[in-house]
């Protein structure tokens, strides 16, 4: 890094302690200042070396032309940066990068190649600028980049990334500037105060409705279940799901779509599939927590109808749930229970019901629902299992660390795919007034209820007592 700094001439840097500084420097030299910008940002020292690349002159094999993205196949991180800082038709491999660079590298690490690259020195052999005309231009798209990047994907931007751009703004804003680059750094002042607005946490918002765990399962629940339209509940349960869906963090997605991250460990996706689950053992746990075959098939019959009004609001992810549910084994096994419940519902429902089996079916990958989802207007609640085995697959075919250190260009754009695959389903939401009493319970169903071997296990006590 010091060959760095000293290669900013005819900026002096002279002082070995740079990186230890604890305040500003006063010296706003080009190197002092990004040596100060590195130390905030607390660079590892190979991150430090490898800034080089940013700002030095590219190796033979790598010419950025106009017209380069349309032929290259693989690029490194850093001249990733070059190129996208430069003069040409970026826009849309930047956005894709702006998402999806994390599987390749640090966002303390881009923001420092930006730092790097805005302070290049046009006067030195090894700079890949070579002109202060040229220094202006790449000047403006740095920050222009920087604040692309602040719009799109402001989840990335922890404390210690805003301090270190009011840093650099402080300290570019007091020198010298043209009236463009102050138009620029103007905007970037705006996008600042935009960021440090306060966000509403919407899934902390979202677990606080699960406090009252007074509700413990079918006993106090079930009537009122019962009182309610199946629409009603499948409605209440839909907007729940669009919520929880909605709340999931874009930051996780990416990590988990390049397996840097496990859904266990992502507290917006583990609240989801813990939120599924709980439903799931729920209507299982509520079709055998009774004694009567004719109660049970009119609590299994109801499901039913709440699952056709979920297929028809298009929440896929509580059509998936409830119907693991009504065929969970320790359900299937009473057959008495479910004769009956068909018997009652008749011919027309049960091919209503293979259309739902068809789609929530796992196999051919997911044929089934994948054709249903396609068709379907939102808004809508996907499935976040079929994202998950996507993701695997992803993971399976490409490789995001490789030993020359490039990064293969087509995977980005089909990491962007995956994401805003999610995404997409993220920005649409229902226009469903909230029940509160349904919403209360939703919310408040046991998370203990019992595991699959104990319902199986209730289940068969149910059919050796009352021989059903």
């Amino acid at each position: 890094m010091k060959v760095l700094c000293n290669a900013l001439d005819p900026f002096d840097y002279n002082d070995d302690d740079i990186f230890n500084e604890a305040e500003p420097p006063l010296d706003l030299s080009a190197g002092s200042i990004l040596g100060h910008l590195c130390n905030a940002l607390s660079l590892l020292p190979i991150e430090k070396q490898m800034l080089m690349n940013v700002v030095k002159t590219l190796p033979p094999d790598v010419q950025l032309t106009k017209d380069y993205v349309d032929t290259v196949k693989k690029l490194s991180f850093e001249h990733l940066v070059i190129l996208l800082t430069s003069e040409g038709n970026w826009k849309n491999l930047a956005a894709q990068f702006l998402i999806t660079f994390p599987l390749f590298n640090s966002p303390k690490y881009l923001l420092a190649c930006l730092f790097a690259r805005y302070f290049t020195n046009y006067n030195s052999s090894l700079a890949n600028v070579t002109s202060l005309v040229e220094l202006e231009q790449t000047r403006k798209r740095v920050i222009t980049f920087l604040i692309m990047w602040m719009s799109l994907a402001p989840f990335y931007f922890n404390e210690t990334l805003l301090n270190a751009i009011q840093l650099f703004y402080n300290m570019v804003s007091i020198g010298h500037l043209s009236e463009a680059e102050k138009i620029m750094i103007t905007s970037l002042s705006n996008q600042m105060a935009i960021m440090n607005e306060t966000v509403v946490d919407d899934l902390t918002s979202l677990m606080l409705k699960t406090t009252d765990n007074k509700i413990l399962g079918p006993k106090s629940t079930f009537p009122i279940l019962q009182k309610t339209h199946p629409q009603q509940i499948a409605l209440q349960i839909a907007l729940q799901d669009s919520l929880i869906f909605g709340a999931i963090s874009p930051r996780d997605v990416i990590a988990c779509i390049g397996g840097q991250l496990t859904a266990k460990n992502s507290p917006s996706i583990s609240f989801l599939q813990e939120h599924f689950d709980t439903l799931s053992h729920f209507v299982a746990f509520s079709v055998i927590f009774e004694r009567e075959v004719k109660v049970r098939a009119t609590v299994y019959s109801m499901w039913v109808s709440i699952l056709f009004e979920l297929r028809k609001v298009n929440d896929f992810c509580g059509m998936f749930s409830i119907y693991g549910g009504i065929t969970h084994p320790s359900v299937e096994r009473l057959k008495s229970t479910i004769e009956e419940a068909w018997k009652t519902m008749g011919p027309k429902t049960k091919r209503e019901f293979e259309t739902i089996k068809n789609i929530c079916s796992f196999n051919n990958n997911f044929h089934g629902y994948r054709q249903a989802v396609l068709i379907s207007h939102p808004p809508c609640v996907p499935f976040f299992g079929c994202f998950q085995k996507d993701w695997v697959y992803f993971q399976e075919m490409n490789e995001f660390h490789t030993n020359d250190n490039k990064i293969d260009i087509p995977t980005i754009g089909k990491a962007y795919e995956l994401y805003a695959a999610v995404q997409k389903y993220q920005k649409v939401k229902y226009e469903i007034r909230e029940d509160i009493t349904i919403q209360k319970i939703l919310f408040n169903i046991s998370k203990d209820l019992l595991d699959s071997v104990k319902l199986m296990q209730i289940s068969a006590l149910q059919e050796t007592m009352y021989n059903r």
